[in-house]
Parts: structure tokens; C-alpha cells; sequence
């Protein structure tokens, strides 16, 4: 995944493009309080470096030598604070079945595609909506 491919990913998931910076080139134009990523000359060549400005200062920092792997990290956060909001939104589950939570916090259409394309973030998505270790892993496997 290149630069560019993760901007189209991240639009067409409907993410802000005010919420992330992506070297100045797609995003927001200013990378102060979103997830960023920059390019840099590293000691030892090219390097995708990830953080976060607050108030100034760059927080969790992370450097990787690919640029696909670093994309792949923007994605992933961005697609982890998107579900994590709808699930907040509604948060209270008591009393109701697996498909009720999903449809209650939004994932209802997403779930299925998410499932077939990385089983890790729908177990997660299935274990912040509550759900018990052996129904998820019945449903996702």
C-alpha cells in the first residue's frame, strides 16, 4: 500500500480527511493534533515515521523502513478510532444478541466485509462489543 492507495482507503471508509496528515501530500495541511505520517531521510535511507502533535510535541512515535507498513499501521489506527466511536455511542448491550450490538453501534453492513478481509479486527470488534470468547470465535472462524 502506497501513500496515495491508503488517502483512497481512507476515503472511502469516510474518514475525515481533517482527522489524518499524510506527509503534506494528502490529509489535512497541518498535522497538529491527528495521526500523521512523514518522510524522512534516515541514517540508513528512507523512513515512515508515525505520531501524534499535541500541544506541540509528538507523541507515540513509531519509525518503519516500508512504506507499506507504515501505511498499514495509519490504517488500521484510523479504522480502530472510527469503529471504537460507534461502539461508544452506544454502549449500553445488555440483553442483546451479537447482530443487535453490531446493528446498535453502526457495523452491522461493515462486519461481513471486515471478516472476510482480517479476522483480528473483527475479533476485536466483536470482543469491545462484549461478546464472549467462545461466540467469537465461533462467528469469525
Amino acid at each position: 500500500m502506497t501513500i496515495s492507495d491508503l488517502n483512497k482507503k481512507l476515503r472511502k471508509i469516510k474518514i475525515d480527511e481533517n482527522n489524518y496528515y499524510l506527509n503534506g501530500l494528502f490529509g489535512s495541511k497541518d498535522n497538529t493534533d491527528k495521526i500523521a505520517l512523514s518522510i524522512k531521510k534516515g541514517k540508513y535511507g528512507i523512513e515512515y515515521e508515525t505520531y501524534f502533535i499535541e500541544k506541540g510535541e509528538k507523541h507515540s512515535i513509531k519509525k518503519f523502513d516500508s512504506e507499506k507498513d507504515a501505511c498499514q499501521f495509519i490504517y488500521r489506527k484510523m479504522i480502530y478510532q472510527k469503529i471504537l466511536l460507534k461502539i461508544n455511542q452506544n454502549s449500553d448491550f445488555f440483553g442483546t444478541t451479537v447482530n443487535e450490538r453490531l446493528y446498535l453501534s453502526g457495523l452491522i453492513d461493515e462486519f461481513e466485509n471486515i471478516k472476510k478481509q482480517d479476522k483480528k479486527l473483527a475479533k476485536d470488534i466483536l470482543r469491545w462489543l462484549k461478546v464472549d470468547e467462545l461466540s467469537i470465535e465461533r462467528i469469525v472462524n
